[in-house]
């Protein structure tokens, strides 16, 4: 989906929840977190996927952002990836070592299944733009971790693995849209790296490759010529195109006077205060500037500008809708909405996003 546009300001506006709140209790007896959310073009709707115990697949309805159909999947074991392809089609990775497709209008049951060899769980896949081509990462066993690719219309055996370009688990793995097919992927081993993903011989897959220096807990494209990496540590860098270290941010917790600001309604409004992120949510270019979108230990949401090193600039800031660690955040500027799903999981929320932020 194409990142919405934000327009800068110099004014921070403060958003609240829609009235009335529009919300959903999936499961009171078995909370889960919700992990996942994408967007359902066709069906006017919303996928997301929750943690353990559930481990299900939900479709939301666009309107009321209540569940319309919901099915258990990846034999309980964990989901770990979700993606929409073509508006339509669910696929979900998960460590029972599977990618699969899901049909929401047929019985809960996976249409098709791509494996990963040997039982490896599978951390993150992504779909190449020719529709066919699949690319995932595996957990690590013994001394190998693989990125295994699958032709979606023969999943029973991968065409090939590349079991070199990492030695630890492979933590996410993106196709970047370029005039030849590259594969950029990261890891627990603190590897970013760009290969050519019809490669058959895995020692002459990488094309290049840096070390952060970190766990890598993901990555994703920045505008048409860098990229962006998260660790596990809550730092955050961006890259060139061709993995030169252009900036590293460092620990994106740390206290940072440029992110003060004024509340405008509420217990606290003309208070000054400080905003401070407690946690990496997502990463997102906007406006041709990278953003990182961080949350709080409360559930508070915001939407930072880290174009300038020594002064970020906080953009948008969502208060109100999660009283606990936010997980996902998909931003659906055809409907002016922000979708949001965390741990304290037992409710979806709709938030409004004014036009000057969509």
């Amino acid at each position: 989906m194409a990142s919405p546009a934000f327009r800068a300001s110099s004014s921070l506006p403060e958003y609240t929840l829609l009235s009335p709140t529009v919300s959903t209790i999936i499961n009171p007896s078995n909370p889960s977190y919700i992990l996942h959310i994408a967007p359902l073009p066709v069906h006017s709707g919303y996928v997301v996927t929750s943690s353990s115990p559930a481990h299900r697949i939900v479709i939301l309805d666009a309107n009321t952002i209540r569940e319309k159909r919901g099915w258990d999947a990846h034999d309980g074991k964990g989901i770990t990836g979700l993606k929409v392809m073509d508006g339509r089609h669910v696929l979900s990775c998960g460590m029972d070592g599977t990618v699969s497709q899901w049909d929401e209008r047929l019985p809960p049951k996976a249409t098709l299944k791509m494996r990963a060899p040997n039982g490896y769980g599978v951390l993150g896949f992504d779909i190449a733009s020719d529709g066919w081509t699949c690319a995932g990462g595996t957990d690590l066993h013994g001394e190998d971790a693989h990125i295994v690719f699958w032709d979606v219309r023969s999943p029973d055996q991968p065409i090939r693995k590349h079991s070199s370009t990492h030695s630890d688990d492979v933590t996410s793995v993106t196709f970047v849209p370029a005039a030849e097919p590259l594969l950029l992927s990261t890891s627990s081993d603190g590897l970013i790296s760009l290969s050519n993903p019809r490669e058959d011989d895995e020692d002459e897959a990488v094309i290049t490759a840096s070390n952060w220096g970190a766990s890598i807990a993901r990555a994703g494209i920045a505008g048409t010529n860098r990229i962006w990496a998260a660790s596990d540590m809550e730092t955050f860098s961006l890259w060139s195109a061709d993995l030169d270290l252009v900036k590293d941010l460092g620990d994106i917790r740390l206290p940072r006077a440029s992110l003060a600001y004024t509340p405008t309604r509420g217990e606290r409004r003309g208070v000054r205060e400080e905003w401070k992120i407690d946690y990496h949510i997502d990463g997102l270019w906007s406006g041709n500037e990278m953003r990182i979108v961080g949350g709080t230990n409360g559930g508070d949401i915001g939407v930072t500008s880290v174009e300038k090193s020594d002064s970020w600039e906080l953009g948008a800031l969502l208060r109100g809708g999660h009283e606990g660690v936010v997980r996902s955040i998909l931003f659906d500027d055809e409907h002016g909405l922000c979708i949001s799903g965390g741990e304290d999981a037992q409710r979806w929320t709709e938030l409004a996003l004014p036009n000057d932020v969509v």
